[in-house]
């Protein structure tokens, strides 16, 4: 090695020492060498959190609110088992009888169907999910919206694939609007006290139901909608 290039090398392992050094807590004091390390990890953490951050805006969808209009709606009813509404209809009230005959006419379930003014809707991807009296079953974990719903008079009449039966059932679908996934958001619950009937607010739709039996359990209510407001996707 060319001796100048020694007196380089030496000089910058040197100036990379005394950097590091410069970075060090001074040895004779334990509590700023703990105040240090306690630095150092809330940077480590900051920095892990914003990736995760990052990682987390790349994989969810950009969405933007999309207006829902209801049209050509419709009553559907049913005395046992699921009513649904059609594929290109979403679900915007209902009528739980509660174990009282008369509250919803002859049926134990009434609901409102409707199509959207706003574009072409189309469904698929459907499930059910089942619950029993006083408890509010949903499409949000899902992100899907209600297309239809089972409830009983007396006794429990909603079986799930197992033949068992619960007091009320509620169909869950993936919605798209031209084509593109709508989302709910901020949904919130709306009771029937008093009476039996309870519909979603304007330019909202039903995610979620809770009905009963014979007694008001759903939150003071026959019956329980939990309503959403519609993101669609802009992917």
């Amino acid at each position: 090695m060319h001796p100048d290039a020694y007196k380089t090398s030496k000089k910058s392992d040197y100036s990379l020492s005394a950097a590091f050094e410069a970075l060090q807590p001074p040895s004779s004091s334990a509590s700023s060498s703990d105040e240090f390390g306690s630095s150092m990890r809330i940077m480590q953490t900051m920095h892990l959190h914003g990736i995760a951050m990052g990682i987390a805006m790349i994989l969810l969808p950009a969405t933007q609110s999309q207006r829902l209009t209801p049209t050509n709606c419709r009553t559907l009813e049913e005395s046992v088992g699921l009513v649904s509404c059609e594929a290109d209809e979403m679900m915007f009230s209902t009528c739980g009888a509660g174990g009282e005959p008369g509250s919803c006419g002859t049926s134990a379930i009434k609901i409102e169907c409707c199509g959207l003014g706003d574009g072409i809707l189309t469904s698929d991807g459907c499930e059910e999910e089942y619950g029993d009296g006083g408890s509010m079953v949903a499409c949000t974990d899902t992100d899907k919206f209600m297309q239809g719903a089972c409830s009983s008079f007396i006794t429990p009449a909603c079986f799930d694939e197992n033949n068992i039966a619960h007091t009320h059932s509620i169909k869950c679908c993936d919605y798209h609007l031209d084509g593109k996934r709508l989302y709910p958001e901020e949904s919130e619950d709306y009771g029937s006290d008093p009476g039996h009937e309870v519909e979603c607010p304007p330019n909202s739709a039903a995610v979620g139901r809770c009905a009963v039996l014979n007694s008001p359990d759903c939150a003071g209510s026959y019956v329980q909608l939990k309503c959403a407001f519609a993101a669609v996707c802009l992917c």
